[in-house]
């Protein structure tokens, strides 16, 4: 080959590349600009997890976020969202001798797109007069969140845990559900013999990764085909026959005995103390599920949340934020009003943790 044929291919090559870096590079500041115009500068904020050896993944504490956010209908709020410590949504520096509660949950928990002073928990304390406890963290499994309750309970001594649940719990808290899902990030499971292993990936070296990480464009066309996979039934054709054959889906069932023992374990953890679950929504067969998880372990259950939540956006109310699955103000405002009439219809079931 000669040298002037050489030069002309590298000179190609130089070229090719450079375009496909200018292309690209162009196509995501566009896209970031229609982010912007459409969702504002809440799509820019910044990540509110880190990973963890032992949880997988965990809030990152002592965080202060000031933006504005987008409900489901596009109306536009102010976001003030903080985090204190240990990536607690709550936990306040002075401990009150009054009574304290726990919340423990996953993403609906988390509470995102929710103003502190407006999630379910705090207008849950405001209305009772309570010392309140929140963690929250999006993706989390029941066995995670035990995890948290059992580092921190010592430190709180709660007079009620306040157990959220949420449907894909059971997807989460078997890793051969997980996998099926595609929620293949390294996280612990529960084994058969009351074992914690952990499985799944979290390389963060993967093009991938790096691509979905920093590239909003690249991430939002792996959503885009995600979705597309989801509704040719490539992905979650699972869960749907999960609602059809319910417990005579072996992976189901295997799940909805491994949640029995981790609730167990919560309850072994706190033999005495007052425990209140509710769950996000009403999706069967998964609320009868925990419905009766809790009856075993003699877990109070807080019932209609989830219709209650459905029933008001079958009447047009906005209910959710911007992703049209998580609750904006409103709907932690419907669930807080519940749990609260709750709360105050049976106080005599309090024994406090303290006591034991």
């Amino acid at each position: 080959m000669s040298k002037a044929v050489h030069k002309h291919i590298v000179h190609s090559v130089v070229l090719f590349i450079s375009s496909l870096v200018t292309i690209i590079v162009l196509s995501e500041l566009s896209f970031r600009g229609y982010i912007y115009l459409k969702f504002g500068p809440v799509a820019f904020r910044p990540p509110i997890m880190t990973s963890d050896p032992k949880l997988g993944w965990r809030m990152i504490e002592n965080i202060s976020i000031h933006t504005t956010c987008l409900d489901a209908s596009g109306k536009q709020y102010e976001l003030s969202f903080s985090t204190s410590s240990g990536g607690f949504r709550k936990y306040p520096l002075r401990l009150e001798k009054h009574q304290r509660i726990l919340f423990i949950g996953d993403s609906f928990t988390a509470a995102n797109d929710v103003s502190d002073s407006k999630t379910y928990y705090s207008l849950v304390g405001d209305a009772i007069g309570t010392t309140i406890f929140a963690y929250g963290c999006g993706g989390y499994g029941s066995l995670q969140e035990y995890m948290i309750l059992d580092e921190y309970l010592d430190a709180i001594s709660p007079d009620v845990v306040v157990w959220q649940f949420c449907y894909n719990d059971f997807f989460d808290n078997s890793w051969p559900m997980a996998r099926e899902r595609g929620n293949e990030m390294r996280r612990p499971f529960l084994s058969e013999d009351g074992k914690i292993f952990y499985a799944g990936s979290n390389n963060d070296s993967s093009l991938r990764h790096f691509l979905s990480k920093y590239m909003l464009l690249t991430r939002r066309l792996f959503e885009k085909a995600y979705e597309i996979e989801s509704y040719i039934g490539m992905r979650f054709n699972f869960e749907q026959n999960i609602n059809e054959i319910g417990l005579r889906h072996e992976g189901f069932r295997q799940s909805v005995q491994t949640t029995r023992k981790i609730m167990s374990m919560v309850r072994n953890r706190i033999p005495k103390a007052r425990i209140v679950a509710f769950s996000v929504d009403n999706t069967q067969p998964y609320l009868d599920q925990f419905q009766e998880i809790a009856k075993e372990q003699q877990i109070e259950f807080i019932d209609g949340i989830g219709s209650a939540i459905q029933n008001a956006e079958d009447r047009g109310i906005t209910v959710r934020s911007s992703d049209k699955f998580h609750w904006n103000e409103t709907g932690n405002s419907i669930c807080a009003n519940l749990i609260v009439c709750y709360l105050r219809s049976t106080p005599g079931a309090t024994v406090p943790y303290g006591g034991q």
